[in-house]
């Protein structure tokens, strides 16, 4: 019931159509939106390249169609049930055997529900140093391993595949998984020993290779080897930095995979024979969403009627940061790492135009619940370091604390800090991580800040790579190597953002400017050039990169040493 103080106010007839709704979709569709707004804010939403293909409301992320499952004890059953993707029955003795080991664990992927059927699996065990000679049974391959290996070994026997699966990347997502449960368990060496099949299938030898693993081939067999002592990262987060139909559009996602295996190559030349571990992000956000729905007690399918837990999520990184979570009161807390120009020194703020960080935690606080935290990654807790003194004025209640993957450094600060923590994924010891939309300039990046908000959506920013900057956060590694990787980085971004104007233009009839890109990317930014340096909003994106890769190359020479 409304106030009977309360005031009734009637439209005049040409004003009834008008909704926000309309005017996203006039703008969409480049037609004119005089007629539904002031000229003010018209000339505004122009000026500041506002509403450009922006869905009106946030979409609930649900699980996909699969789950891992772990299997440490084996039974009869289990060797049926995995056995049965194979046609070749003579298989089910040599799995048998495989499972009989010591220490045996399989990880199953599969279709969701309660015993869905098998996409694919691995088999891993622990091979003891007293062992190593009776498990690989060859003289060069034992002895190569026993003169190099460090700490606890670990044996993946195989990843096998059911032809008929429909998964994209499933043997990158099967061996990601093993590794990271190995390293969870304070493995430091893989070996990856083919058990089944004769020979390999070409998809895996190139994951294999793409994740670090080097090759030995001994006088009976040939096994392949990856040190995982302190692994690197690589978040494989670039299709989420489009908006639709760019991100579902074949061409620009081949585009993305030529790119991505350029990239995983450059990034294994940085620290040879060491794990470079790349994490697909469907599989973060799987591994994400079925933890915080447990902690909320809600199921991970929307219900109808809604009905939400006691919990509130608050995503603050880029994960969920557009997304709903399933039954879950979901709001989002904006900020933004701004880089002072020298690159030195760096304070986490709120994100451009958004809310400043005292008042967006009153906003959480007025919902009176308590809430979870979610990132996408905690070693250093920079973010949090921010947050906590905000979050402890107003009291407001921290249930738990959630990321994508966690480092031992994290996880020793939050215990620090006396903050439960749960992830996705354990690294106990991270040498370096890469996100891949970071390295790519207009796509990601960290802002630059020079005492000014941009004039327009785009945000000045910085990416870590060379002629932006000096890298210094990679250490021990020589220049040629780092100039290898920024000039990668570089062919990549102009063949990423090639493809995507490429498209636009086809269903836009126009020219992708940097003006539109709004339309495309989530959050837009570019490269800062400096104080007085501005950029021709006229011109295509991939023109300027042009212009930086020529320049990147002409450092070649004080780069790379002369042989």
């Amino acid at each position: 019931m409304l106030d009977k103080r309360s005031l009734v106010l009637k439209l005049p007839m040409q004003y009834e159509s008008i909704s926000s709704t309309r005017i996203r979709s006039y703008i969409d569709q480049n037609r004119d939106i005089s007629e539904l707004i002031d000229p003010l804010v018209q000339r505004y939403i122009y000026d500041k390249g506002l509403y450009q293909r922006e869905p009106q409301f946030k979409e609930v992320m649900t699980t996909k169609a699969f789950n891992m499952d772990i299997i440490e004890n084996f039974s009869e059953e289990v060797l049926e049930e995995i056995s049965s993707i194979f046609q070749n029955k003579s298989y089910k003795n040599v799995l048998r055997e495989l499972l009989n080991k010591n220490n045996t664990r399989t990880l199953i992927m599969r279709s969701a529900g309660e015993k869905g059927s098998i996409f694919g699996f691995s088999i891993i065990h622990w091979v003891r140093s007293k062992d190593i000679y009776i498990e690989f049974e060859d003289e060069v391959v034992a002895n190569y391993i026993r003169d190099n290996s460090v700490g606890r070994i670990i044996s993946i026997d195989g990843i096998y595949i059911n032809e008929n699966h429909r998964i994209d990347n499933i043997e990158q997502r099967i061996l990601t998984e093993s590794l990271a449960f190995c390293l969870s368990k304070d493995y430091s060496y893989a070996v990856f020993n083919n058990s089944i099949y004769d020979e390999l299938r070409d998809e895996l030898k190139a994951v294999l290779e793409s994740q670090g693993f080097l090759r030995i081939t001994g006088k009976k067999k040939e096994v392949y080897y990856v040190n995982m002592t302190s692994p690197c990262t690589l978040s494989l987060d670039c299709s989420s930095m489009f908006k639709e139909p760019f991100r579902s559009n074949r061409n620009i996602k081949n585009a993305i995979l030529e790119s991505r295996k350029n990239l995983q190559g450059a990034l294994l030349e940085l620290y040879p024979g060491n794990l470079v571990l790349s994490f697909d992000r469907t599989m973060i956000y799987e591994n994400l969403i079925k933890k915080i729905c447990d902690e909320n007690k809600v199921s991970t399918v929307p219900q109808k009627p809604k009905k939400s837990g006691e919990l509130m999520c608050v995503p603050f990184g880029a994960i969920f940061r557009r997304w709903m979570l399933p039954n879950t009161v979901t709001k989002s807390m904006h900020l933004e790492k701004y880089f002072v120009p020298s690159l030195k020194e760096h304070e986490i703020e709120a994100y451009p135009y958004y809310l400043d960080l005292e008042n967006q935690v009153k906003t959480l606080k007025s919902f009176n619940k308590k809430i979870i935290l979610v990132d996408d990654l905690l070693n250093k807790g920079y973010r949090l370091k921010a947050l906590d003194p905000v979050i402890n004025k107003y009291n407001l209640k921290v249930e738990k604390i959630f990321v994508g993957i966690l480092s031992g450094r994290g996880k020793a600060l939050m215990e620090k800090q006396n903050r439960e923590v749960d992830s996705a994924y354990f690294i106990p010891r991270l040498k370096v991580w890469f996100n891949e939309s970071k390295l790519y300039p207009f796509l990601g990046g960290d802002a630059l800040w020079r005492g000014e908000y941009p004039e327009r959506n785009l945000i000045p920013s910085i990416n870590l790579i060379l002629p932006y900057s000096s890298m210094a956060y990679i250490k021990g590694v020589c220049p040629e190597k780092l100039y290898n990787l920024s000039k990668i980085c570089l062919e990549n971004t102009i063949r990423i953002l090639s493809a995507l104007e490429n498209e636009y233009q086809v269903m836009n009839e126009r020219m992708l400017t940097i003006s539109h890109l709004g339309e495309v990317i989530v959050y837009p930014r570019y490269p800062d050039k400096g104080h007085a340096l501005n950029f021709d909003m006229n011109m295509k994106a991939s023109d300027y990169l042009k212009n930086d890769l020529e320049q990147l190359n002409r450092m070649e020479s004080i780069l790379i040493n002369e042989r």
